[in-house]
């Protein structure tokens, strides 16, 4: 956001970023069941009501396809932050 001088979105949620950024033409792959996934999971760990973990046991394939989620974010990420000749 600050890179493309956008005004900084203080939110804690991945949909309003994302929605935020599709909007200023920045777009990232990520789907919005991806995006709903992540949240779930990120909200309740950084406000947990009992509990870190949401809903549900996270299996195995899930915390590798929430990696994966993340390292394409990532690398959208750099391609977005990459000095403009």
């Amino acid at each position: 956001m600050i890179e493309n001088g956008l005004k900084f979105q203080k939110t804690h949620s991945i949909s309003t970023i994302s929605i935020y950024l599709r909007k200023h033409g920045i777009l990232l792959h990520i789907s919005d069941e991806d995006v709903d996934l992540i949240d779930s999971i990120y909200l309740s760990s950084k406000y947990p009501l009992g509990s870190v973990l949401p809903d549900f046991d996270p299996t195995e394939n899930i915390c590798k396809l929430c990696i994966s989620i993340a390292k394409n974010v990532q690398s959208d990420i750099h391609y977005y932050l990459k000095p403009k000749s």
